[in-house]
């Protein structure tokens, strides 16, 4: 199928019935991957079955990050099974783990009969960390507060017209600290970056 000249079409499947719907339409190559999407390879056709689709086809549920390795090998065995000369190419995302897990989601993927697979090169929060990275994540409150802040800045700046007004009356660093932002003004600052004193708000 790679020799072959032109592209691989690959439209998104998630369980049986789509499955079938993508083999009766002719594709001849089937692709598991996270995202419903339709994704185009070098030759020929090509068929995807999404991860994300998956869970909601399965669960009922959005992609939480619910649905374990055996949720998605069991749909891929399903699939696989429609079709025993049709390839399957599953993504199997960040492989579900450590080595260990990795080496059981390939091993997994495998007896579900998947022609090939590839894995994401993610960090985990540990891993980024140790590599002297802060990974910070930002609660919706926190965004909430930040939206109202913006929302007074630009307030005030309208009805005074002036961006020096503005700032005097609200502090950079105040303002960070408001929105829950002065973590990441302190990391800002510790890596050299721009002091908040010449920021206009």
């Amino acid at each position: 199928m790679l020799a072959r000249p032109g592209i691989v079409v690959a439209p998104g499947v998630c369980d049986g019935i789509s499955a079938r719907c993508a083999l009766e339409a002719g594709f001849d190559c089937l692709y598991q991957r996270r995202v419903y999407n339709t994704c185009v390879w070098e030759s020929g056709y090509q068929l995807d079955f999404s991860c994300a689709a998956t869970t909601a086809a399965k669960l009922g549920m959005p992609d939480l990050a619910i649905a374990t390795l055996p949720d998605f090998v069991q749909n891929a065995t399903i699939i696989t099974g429609l079709s025993y000369s049709t390839p399957l190419i599953a993504d199997a995302d960040t492989g579900l783990g450590g080595p260990a897990m990795v080496a059981r989601t390939v091993q997994m993927y495998d007896r579900a009969g998947i022609t090939g697979l590839h894995i994401e090169d993610q960090f985990t929060t540990n891993e980024a960390e140790e590599m002297g990275a802060k990974i910070i994540i930002f609660s919706l409150v926190s965004c909430i507060v930040a939206a109202h802040g913006v929302r007074e800045a630009m307030a005030l700046l309208k009805k005074t017209g002036t961006d020096h007004t503005s700032a005097r009356r609200m502090d950079p660093r105040k303002f960070f600290k408001a929105v829950e932002l002065d973590e990441v003004s302190e990391i800002d600052r510790r890596a050299g970056g721009t002091a908040l004193g010449s920021i206009m708000i």
